[in-house]
């Protein structure tokens, strides 16, 4: 890390000693010829109209935790995805609703499909807080999660195979190991589909053949303290060792979240993280509010600079308006944002000899915040550029949801995070649908909710009833 002194204070899970640390080199593991993966992964030709759905955060995770004697005992409470009966139906309906209006599906899972940064294991440590774990280990919790998943996947595996249908994997932060070649090929693997038909993106990224869409996680954008700088390829080799590299944002998740959720499994299903913290802090009490509040302030304030902050809030909420003229100006708009970030997207594609021109259409994730996003003028076929958020394929709330849940049900603000269950959130997951388009017609996402309430069939709706 740079300015060590200054991360040392507050951080209270980090260590402040500086041991001397090997050479590291950031540089991607070398590839057999069977391992390479194609340059990018796209629509495959031919006349069929194709619709696009994009979903994201389904943080496939550990799954039922173990009792004493080893039977299960419920969820491991680091585990989000509890939800394979609408998952199941999602995948039907999609499929189903596709195939009867004569288009085929490419559905995008635009990033941390998978939770591999939480584990029960003691892996992937080292002295040096910014290494990750190595392929062996990477690989390890891939598998302990796709045993727990088994099922999920394979009804995955089925949707691919169904029809013309293709399934695209995007890595994103927490599922950065998918970059690995092993772990992306037991994740293709465990699913039943050949490769052809679901595939993991080793370029990061999802865009469509027309070029007019294009789908990326969105931990890159700006700032934000879960990048990576050498994305796509997030590894370091040290003693011919690859490891991959650790980003601030996991090792505030390690130094705050890991904790709190083992006993709060909701903390991070609600929308903010400043709210998730309030209302942890609330429960902790005094000790609470300084462990916390160390943790938090350490991450907050002495690894983010003013404008990373900016950024973040930015992307937490795209589609606000910018603040009014007599306010201070902070210099950083959604739209400058956006377009840098897009700027240097396109550049990468140019070089890559992928796209010469903006996209109309940009969906990005990550955030947990499905919204319907802006336009800003570019340069792409339509004259815009559409930015729009998937959301998480999780039921995500926020604060003003919590507090009037808590008043009908009459509990204390402090028992918010255990009075109230993972279960019990409003059964409603993100998804941007684009149905298909003529040749000179513009990309029109919808930023719908799939809802599947038990007892009633799922659909997808504008509005979380």
């Amino acid at each position: 890390m740079t300015n060590r002194p200054l991360t040392c204070i507050g951080l209270l899970a980090l260590s402040c000693s500086t041991p001397t640390a090997p050479p590291v080199h950031m540089q991607p593991p070398p590839l057999s010829p069977a391992e390479v993966a194609p340059l990018r992964v796209e629509q495959p030709d031919g006349p069929q109209p194709r619709t696009v759905i994009v979903i994201s955060d389904l943080h496939f995770g550990l799954g039922a935790a173990k009792s004493h004697d080893g039977q299960q005992a419920g969820f491991d409470a680091y585990e989000d995805f509890r939800w394979s009966r609408e998952w199941a139906e999602f995948l039907q309906q999609i499929d189903r609703e596709g195939q009867a209006s004569g288009s085929a599906t490419d559905l995008i899972l635009n990033g941390d499909a998978f939770e591999l940064w939480q584990s029960r294991s003691v892996d992937c440590k080292s002295r040096d807080h910014e290494q990750g774990c190595s392929g062996a280990e990477a690989l390890a919790r891939a598998q302990q999660v796709i045993a727990a998943h088994s099922d999920d996947l394979r009804r995955l595996g089925a949707f691919a195979m169904s029809g013309d249908n293709r399934v695209v994997i995007v890595p994103g932060n927490h599922d950065a190991a998918l970059l690995f070649p092993a772990v992306a090929r037991a994740v293709q693997a465990s699913t039943g589909a050949p490769a052809e038909r679901l595939s993991i993106s080793a370029t990061g990224f999802w865009i469509s053949r027309d070029r007019r869409i294009y789908a990326d996680h969105g931990h890159q954008i700006g700032l934000d303290p879960n990048g990576f700088h050498n994305w796509p390829t997030p590894f370091r080799e040290r003693d011919g060792q690859y490891y991959l590299t650790r980003p601030w944002g996991e090792q505030f998740m390690q130094a705050f979240y890991n904790a709190y959720e083992d006993r709060y499994p909701i903390i991070d299903n609600i929308a903010s993280e400043r709210d998730a913290v309030r209302i942890a802090i609330t429960r902790e009490g005094p000790l609470g509010f300084v462990q916390a509040v160390g943790k938090f302030v350490g991450f907050t304030l002495l690894k983010t600079s003013w404008s990373q902050r900016i950024d973040i809030a930015r992307l937490q909420s795209p589609s606000e308006p910018d603040p009014e003229p007599n306010k201070p100006s902070d210099g950083r708009t959604r739209e400058q944002i956006f377009g840098s970030y897009l700027g240097q997207v396109l550049g990468t594609l140019q070089s890559q000899q992928v796209a010469n021109r903006p996209v109309d259409l940009y969906v990005f994730s990550h955030t947990h915040g499905l919204d319907v996003g802006f336009d800003f003028a570019s340069s792409s076929p339509s004259g815009k550029t559409r930015v729009v958020n998937s959301g998480a394929w999780q039921r995500v709330v926020s604060a003003d949801w919590l507090k009037a849940e808590r008043d009908r049900r009459q509990l204390a603000e402090r028992d918010t995070l255990i009075g109230i269950h993972l279960e019990d959130l409003p059964p409603c997951y993100g998804v941007v649908r684009i149905k298909p388009y003529a040749i000179n017609a513009v990309p029109s996402p919808e930023v719908l909710y799939y809802h599947a309430a038990p007892g009633v069939a799922g659909h997808l709706s504008a509005m979380c009833p």
